[in-house]
């Protein structure tokens, strides 16, 4: 199962379920994480941003963090570039 933006909660983690944007109680979700009682995690939100400490998290190999601008690549700015360049475009046929 996979849960995304949702508060931890350990009563329904098991070992099956991986975790996404658990941007609260990062400690205990590092401590199921080492227990084998959730399966993995992926974080671009951490519960101070930005973040400085993420030491609960060292040595844990089954999660992923990344910086919250992690969405940013190349591609997506070449599709915001385009979508920016078709409005103004329209914008200024308006006007024409």
């Amino acid at each position: 199962m996979f849960r995304s933006n949702i508060r931890f909660d350990a009563r329904w983690s098991i070992s099956s379920e991986y975790l996404s944007r658990a941007n609260r109680d990062e400690k205990a979700l590092a401590d199921r994480l080492r227990s084998g009682r959730l399966g993995g995690a992926a974080m671009d939100v951490f519960a101070k941003e930005p973040a400085k400490d993420l030491s609960h998290f060292a040595g844990i190999e089954n999660i992923f963090l990344t910086p919250h601008i992690s969405g940013v690549t190349v591609e997506s700015n070449d599709r915001v570039c385009d979508v920016v360049t078709r409005l103004v475009d329209q914008a200024l046929g308006k006007f024409a």
